[in-house]
């Protein structure tokens, strides 16, 4: 039979196997820093000059705010690009004019 082409669908090469050691050890890598992330903030009423409503509390909350919105767009724009090709699109978006 003729192999069918599946607009999304991603293979991978015998190069790129799922490495099963790397995403149990990421499962740890994530806790241990969303643990040290919640323990920042606890942390730092014990000192002075980083309490809640300080400058430099303020600074690190946006900060990581930014870190983790850029870090959403970055990965939905990347899953875009890999998967929405010209025959993906289909007619009606390939022959659009504005």
């Amino acid at each position: 039979m003729a192999e069918e082409t599946c607009c999304g669908c991603v293979t991978l090469d015998e190069a790129e196997e799922y490495d099963m050691g790397l995403h149990v050890g990421a499962i740890f890598i994530i806790f241990a820093v969303s643990a040290a992330g919640t323990l920042i903030p606890i942390i730092s009423q014990k000192i002075p000059q980083c309490k809640a409503n300080s400058v430099i509390m303020e600074a690190v909350s946006a900060f990581a705010f930014g870190v983790v919105i850029a870090t959403g767009l970055i990965h939905m724009v990347n899953e875009d690009i890999e998967k929405q090709s010209m025959e993906c699109r289909g007619y009606v978006v390939e022959n659009y004019e504005s």
